[in-house]
């Protein structure tokens, strides 16, 4: 039996058969801390608050406001913690998660099931296994977008005919504000795989037609099950289907760039005794053997999420990232993809690599938005996606447009 409380948080984390996690956290922090010897207490109360301090998201905001109902800990306790007062004002004002999507759309569009991509316009797939930070990295890319906070974005204009719009106006709010708290958007479900039409305009006015695809978290997991000749749940199959629609069955003739995601340190973490490299590295496999990348692929990039974590400067982040990458982090899966970019000649055979973060994050949900590192990824979608840039744009084309567009008529 763990006799610290590390081990005993620890444990309960990494226990797959541990279902609701927080409140199996919630009871045995509780039986260890509040123990009828006051001493004692004290002292385990002072152990719970130096992790704490230690690892600012060592624990969820939804198990600390409960730890504080149960009096395990208070909030002037963790106000004198080193940790930005925002956050505690945060917990203690009980900041609410926003919601992606609306429980009343059922019969909407939101919940059918995308079977083909038919804007004219740059696919770009969003990867990543769960809790990798994939959506958050969507949603504060909308969000810049949108926001005009861009300096490679003049103009954003959204696909209200798209499968994913709500989604996408839901996520677009999250991070309006830098240095204002927000609270992180949940995973999305086994089946929620959307799609995101919008029209970018550069500030050389050329318009750019994205469509942001936001995969299902679980596929990953699930293209390892098919991989290994698992059986598939029902749910689990129709996912799936939604990959083979898009991307083999009904592929459609737009260029392609592709962003897995994955999160610094997050390799060791480990699912059903399997890392996160071998889930990645079998769901490479069976894209590899759907030709996913052969086709109309432009480019392949990791993002690398939470990389604020490295404590890394901004002038050496990109050399670490890579290293850390090549040695350390994920590289049966890099190596992969590397080969995909060297056999495909995407990227000129590179695979390139951008670390990314949402700015400070605390207690696992709460975030201080910091936006510098978004515009490198906006960058790379200006670069690398086609533009209308035609001479309908300029001013003085306006009589011919007009002809044209009545001839079209």
């Amino acid at each position: 039996m763990p006799n610290n409380l590390k081990e005993i948080i620890r444990r309960v984390l990494d226990d797959d058969k541990v279902i609701e996690k927080g409140k199996s956290l919630v009871q045995r922090i509780r039986e260890y801390v509040a123990i009828d010897d006051p001493k004692t207490k004290s002292e385990r109360q002072k152990e719970l608050l130096n992790l704490l301090n230690d690892d600012n998201n060592l624990l969820d905001s939804s198990t600390l406001s409960e730890l504080q109902k149960e009096e395990v800990v208070s909030f002037e306790q963790l106000g004198t913690l080193s940790i930005n007062k925002k956050f505690i004002s945060a917990l203690k004002d009980g900041l609410k998660r926003p919601k992606l999507v609306t429980e009343n759309n059922s019969e909407g569009k939101e919940n059918s099931r995308l079977k083909v991509i038919s804007r004219p316009s740059t696919e770009v797939y969003f990867w990543g296994i769960p809790s990798s930070g994939k959506t958050c990295a969507i949603g504060a890319i909308l969000s810049m977008m949108a926001s005009g906070g861009s300096k490679f974005v003049k103009s954003f204009y959204m696909d209200n005919g798209c499968q994913g719009y709500e989604y996408m106006m839901r996520l677009k709010s999250i991070f309006k504000t830098d240095n204002i708290v927000t609270m992180l958007p949940a995973g999305t479900s086994i089946k929620a795989t959307y799609e995101m039409g919008f029209d970018l305009v550069d500030h050389n006015r050329r318009r750019h037609p994205i469509t942001f695809i936001d995969m299902a978290g679980e596929l990953i997991r699930i293209m390892f099950k098919s991989d290994a000749g698992k059986e598939l749940t029902n749910d689990e199959r129709e996912s799936l289907n939604v990959v083979d629609d898009i991307l083999v069955n009904n592929r459609s003739e737009n260029r392609k760039l592709h962003f897995f995601v994955l999160e610094y340190g997050g390799e060791d973490r480990q699912y059903e005794n399997l890392s996160q490299d071998s889930y990645l590295t079998a769901a490479m496999n069976y894209l590899l053997t759907k030709n996913i990348f052969k086709y109309a692929s432009d480019g392949i990039y990791l993002l690398i999420t939470k990389a604020d974590n490295t404590n890394v400067n901004e002038e050496n982040l990109q050399a670490y990232i890579a290293k850390y990458i090549k040695n350390k982090g994920y590289k049966g899966f890099c190596d992969a993809l590397k080969g995909v970019c060297t056999d495909n000649n995407i990227n000129d055979g590179f695979l390139e690599i951008l670390p990314f973060s949402l700015g400070q994050v605390c207690f696992k949900d709460y975030c201080l938005f910091d936006s510098k590192y978004t515009d490198d990824v906006i960058e790379k979608l200006v670069e690398r996606t086609w533009s209308d840039s035609s001479f309908r744009t300029k001013w003085w084309a306006r009589p011919f447009v007009g002809v044209i567009n009545l001839l079209k008529s």
